[in-house]
């Protein structure tokens, strides 16, 4: 039986099936993630979501850039905007 017969049969959708086979493994690996986000967020909290991604990839964690900056959205991580002239004193 190919997958899409089977989900017609059970009454289930594609997406839902490989989201249930994927389990809760994927959900720990994202709350690492999101440590990790967290963590880099407050050492550089002018870096925004490239930087985040870029830093991630060169601590050896392959992450899309979009996702890293859903994860910032939802925990509300803002950079901190510098800004290039300050005001005379």
């Amino acid at each position: 039986m190919t997958v899409g017969t089977m989900c017609t049969a059970c009454q289930v959708s594609r997406s839902g099936l490989y989201r249930h086979r994927q389990g809760r493994k994927t959900r720990a690996e994202d709350m690492d993630l999101r440590d990790e986000i967290q963590k880099i967020a407050l050492q550089w909290p002018c870096y925004g979501s490239r930087r985040i991604a870029a830093e991630l990839g060169a601590r050896g964690k392959t992450v899309n850039r979009k996702k890293v900056q859903r994860i910032m959205r939802n925990d509300n991580l803002l950079c901190a905007v510098k800004r290039r002239f300050g005001p005379k004193k």
